[in-house]
């Protein structure tokens, strides 16, 4: 046997592992390496449609919204015009609308600077709820909201307002804290 016989597998096996060196590293993306300077966003998305499923697949929390930036630093999330849709199971369905929204512990909980309506749909126990005010803070887990800020609330005949409040979306209630006034409109017949 000839000695180029044995030497051109070998040969052969060299120039292959050379070449497959040579695609991955031609294939390697360059790191992107550009530090953030403090309070800059790390994420920037326009035109947000974006659902939340939870661990069965079912639809859980909807956000639409003009535009929302991430912030590293507190991992918070910064909504521009969100208009949210809360669909857990066998709950009624919760909307709530703002101008700017933060969404903290991965949106699980939420926070409205701005004037937000806030509704719970209706279900077989209780009419609609539909709470106008700013500054509230919603949970979409334990689905309760609060605000120590001038609040208007109403739901079916009821119509309150005062200061600062206390709402379990589930249960259907709301305890408003301090200078209390309340409506009731009979229905007619």
């Amino acid at each position: 046997m000839h000695w180029s016989s044995r030497f051109l597998p070998l040969l052969l096996l060299a120039v292959l592992g050379v070449l497959v060196w040579l695609l991955n590293e031609a294939a390697r993306l360059p790191a992107v390496d550009t530090p953030l300077r403090p309070g800059e966003p790390d994420l920037v998305i326009e035109g947000i449609d974006a659902m939340r499923f939870n661990e069965t697949g079912q639809p859980l929390l909807k956000i639409k919204a003009r535009r929302t930036r991430h912030y590293p630093g507190d991992n918070s999330t910064w909504f521009d015009s969100p208009h949210l849709t809360y669909t857990a199971p066998d709950q009624p369905v919760m909307q709530a609308v703002t101008t700017l929204a933060q969404g903290l512990q991965d949106s699980k909980r939420v926070w409205f600077p701005h004037p937000v309506t806030v509704v719970r749909a209706a279900d077989g126990e209780h009419a609609e709820l539909t709470i106008r005010g700013r500054e509230v803070w919603l949970t979409t887990d334990t689905r309760r909201a609060w605000s120590d800020a001038a609040v208007k609330a109403d739901m079916g005949p009821y119509h309150a307002s005062g200061v600062g409040f206390e709402a379990d979306m589930i249960a259907g209630t709301l305890l408003l804290k301090s200078k209390v006034s309340t409506v009731y409109e009979p229905p007619r017949r």
